[in-house]
């Protein structure tokens, strides 16, 4: 059978037909990976709590004291003084916690322990996407564990670092990957 035979043959066929059930699938399917695709707290409202607090609306800046607890997402950061500083949208862009020790923990990683960061202050930027905890500062996330005078967490890039200080450095203890045998 020659080339021009195969071509009339086919287009003598009935035309392709799919299911719509399986449409339906395909359809869903691609969407949700757009969804699952956007980053968590992109648009992920921020709650806070406290015993006591003070907001400036003219300089977007709110004073919170006692039992402090923000909660963004997987995240919550807890303190006993805390100050929030708004842009002109009224979007919080830095947040800074004093505490005995100020914590924040979150699920960074499915399956993974949290992170739990700990510091005599913690400044959280929630459009950035970074923490920096100092004094006595400490993240631990399972088996690894960082010590030092200030470590630095950057969400977006899921990477932990420390600057140069005066007052001392920074201790790293990295765990080895478990294996999982079957």
């Amino acid at each position: 059978m020659g080339f021009k035979m195969r071509i009339q043959n086919h287009l003598k066929k009935k035309p392709f037909k799919i299911n719509k059930g399986y449409l339906l699938c395909l359809i869903i399917s691609i969407l949700s990976s757009f969804a699952y695709a956007q980053p968590k707290n992109l648009v992920q409202t921020i709650y806070f709590e406290s015993d006591s607090l003070s907001y400036n609306s003219e300089k977007k800046l709110g004073i919170y004291q006692g039992h402090i607890k923000l909660t963004q997402g997987t995240g919550v950061l807890t303190a006993d003084y805390a100050t929030s500083y708004s842009d002109q949208m009224g979007q919080i862009t830095k947040v800074v916690a004093i505490g005995n020790p100020a914590r924040y923990r979150a699920l960074i990683f499915p399956n993974q322990p949290k992170l739990i960061a700990t510091g005599n202050t913690i400044y959280y930027y929630p459009q950035k996407d970074w923490l920096e905890a100092v004094g006595n500062a400490e993240i631990i996330q399972g088996k690894n564990h960082f010590k030092g005078p200030q470590i630095n967490y950057d969400f977006k890039k899921k990477t932990v670092g420390s600057p140069i200080s005066k007052v001392g450095h920074t201790q790293i203890l990295i765990a080895p990957l478990q294996t999982v045998h079957s």
